[in-house]
């Protein structure tokens, strides 16, 4: 089977993820911490897809990092400017070891699942950058959709804003993986971004 060509594979292996990771019932593995057990799915996920696909996750280019260190840096505090400007109640500020979560799990996992996986096996398949990046980008804004149906109806908007914000950060961190052919610098941009909403939460600013 030619799996770089094989589009309805890949597409099964997506709507496979997202049903695992929204329906599958991981609370009764849970235990007793607001970090969910499910980071181990994604951690599968990544290494099926590495395996499948034969994708790199070590090449590293530094051409352009400037510029996207520098774009992420300010989309990171454009978004944190509207979560203040709107006055949105913020979910992040009752994370359980938000340093742990925000700055650690969430850049490395998400970055192997969405960029590593995902983008890596979109670009074998649709052998186009720009339709890869876009997928890979929506996929990983909906990512969060859970948030609407999990968090109180008062973090409603914020998973709003949100859907829009991480669909951005998405690209910019996805041209990344295109540009090094790699996950080191997504990880790094990603865990950039995370620190400044670190730092915003921390100082109370949102």
């Amino acid at each position: 089977m030619n799996l770089k060509n094989n589009m309805p594979l890949l597409g099964g292996l997506t709507v496979l993820y997202y049903g695992m990771g929204w329906f599958f019932p991981w609370e009764l593995f849970q235990i007793r911490s607001t970090i969910s057990v499910s980071y181990l799915w994604d951690l599968v996920f990544a290494v099926i897809c590495g395996a499948l696909y034969g994708l790199n996750y070590k090449s590293f280019n530094s051409k352009g990092a400037v510029a996207r260190f520098l774009a992420i840096s300010a989309l990171a505090c454009l978004s944190i400017f509207i979560l203040q400007y709107s006055e949105v109640q913020v979910p992040f500020r009752f994370l359980e070891r938000p340093f742990l979560q925000l700055l650690i799990l969430a850049p490395l996992v998400e970055e192997l699942v969405f960029r590593f996986a995902f983008l890596g096996a979109y670009l074998q398949v649709l052998k186009s950058k720009n339709k890869a990046l876009l997928i890979s980008s929506g996929l990983f804004s909906i990512s969060h959709l859970p948030g609407m149906w999990h968090l109180p109806e008062e973090f409603t908007f914020f998973v709003v804003i949100q859907l829009v914000y991480t669909f951005f950060m998405g690209w910019v961190i996805g041209k990344a993986r295109i540009r090094t052919g790699g996950v080191l610098e997504p990880i790094a941009l990603h865990f950039l971004f995370n620190l400044f909403f670190y730092i915003a939460v921390i100082q109370g600013l949102i």
